[in-house]
């Protein structure tokens, strides 16, 4: 669980001066940058600080780029972290949440890379 102070910090270089760089925070791009998109895949927490990202989304799918979005439930932030750090033997209901999450980046980089999975 973050303190208020490590929120405070992380919302203020979240929303400070890295916004103007569109490039590092998509979620600040104009309207007329997110028209040259390439296929996003969106993925968010129920349970998260910033909840922007879906709205990110809608606005990508209105410039018209190609987009995934897929809201995890029952998960905090950082939850596909998860995957790599706790054993797959745990009875953790984020285990398999993240699991599904990596899972859907990994296919998605491979359908959009033109790369068949390995057999």
């Amino acid at each position: 669980m973050l303190s208020s102070k490590a929120i405070a910090f992380l919302n203020e270089a979240y929303r400070g001066p890295l916004r103007q760089r569109p490039a590092r925070l998509p979620v600040f791009a104009s309207d007329a940058e997110l028209a040259d998109f390439p296929p996003c895949l969106v993925i968010t927490p129920e349970h998260g600080p910033y909840r922007d990202d879906e709205a990110f989304a809608k606005r990508l799918v209105e410039a018209g780029d190609e987009v995934l979005n897929r809201r995890f439930l029952g998960v905090d932030h950082g939850f596909t972290e998860m995957h790599f750090q706790v054993p797959r033997d745990t009875d953790e209901p984020s285990i398999a949440a993240a699991e599904g999450a990596v899972d859907l980046m990994i296919w998605e980089l491979r359908r959009h890379l033109e790369v068949e999975p390995a057999s």
